[in-house]
């Protein structure tokens, strides 16, 4: 007997205005990582303090995404000291139907994150890459060694956690998508919503 569990998944985009009308949506197929299979097999197995999806992250990079993939190519502070932001709670689970609305068997996930107007940190900047995470990235405490107005980069953000008393948690990528480039300003916001289908 063969049996195959082919998880796919796609993100939808939409840009809103200040008036609340989306005036762009965006659907692209994401790519699950060998990372995001391994954190589905943990919690099948019942490990250890495993982690189920939380957050997402965005970014500028435009590499493609390969199995051994397991962060951003080029990832955007969300905001001052926290790489990634949670995504909204609960997640949406359905039965997937036909076109006769019977079901087929599979299963749907949505989960749904919110890059508010004045989002990410440094507006405008470029986006072109998301991506589902089971933990935050870095959060750094306001003591430790970033002064107001400093830029912020990965390495320092990740040195300055570990020696200052912040905390970096493991975390795993889950899936990552590339999409063409958004240049994000304070005059939309963006809602990312995550179509996962077992």
């Amino acid at each position: 007997m063969k049996e195959t569990h082919d998880i796919k998944g796609r993100l939808q985009i939409r840009v809103i205005d200040r008036a609340g009308a989306v005036v762009e949506e965006r659907n692209v197929s994401n790519k699950i990582v060998g990372s995001g299979y391994k954190m589905i097999a943990n919690l099948f197995a019942g490990v250890a303090n495993a982690k189920t999806i939380g957050f997402f992250g965005i970014g500028s990079g435009m590499a493609p995404t390969k199995e051994s993939t397991n962060d951003l190519a080029t990832p955007v502070a969300i905001f001052d000291i926290q790489w990634r932001k949670a995504v909204n709670n609960p997640a949406k689970v359905e039965p997937v139907l036909d076109a006769n609305g019977v079901a087929t068997g599979h299963i749907k996930v949505t989960i749904t994150g919110e890059l508010d107007f004045n989002e990410p940190k440094g507006i405008p900047v470029d986006l072109a890459e998301a991506g589902l995470f089971n933990a935050d990235k870095a959060v750094v405490k306001k003591t430790g060694g970033i002064k107001p107005g400093e830029e912020i980069t990965k390495t320092k953000v990740d040195t300055i956690s570990t020696k200052k008393g912040g905390t970096a948690p493991p975390e795993d990528l889950y899936n990552r998508v590339v999409f063409e480039k958004i240049h994000k300003t304070a005059d939309f916001k963006l809602t990312l919503i995550w179509e996962i289908i077992f």
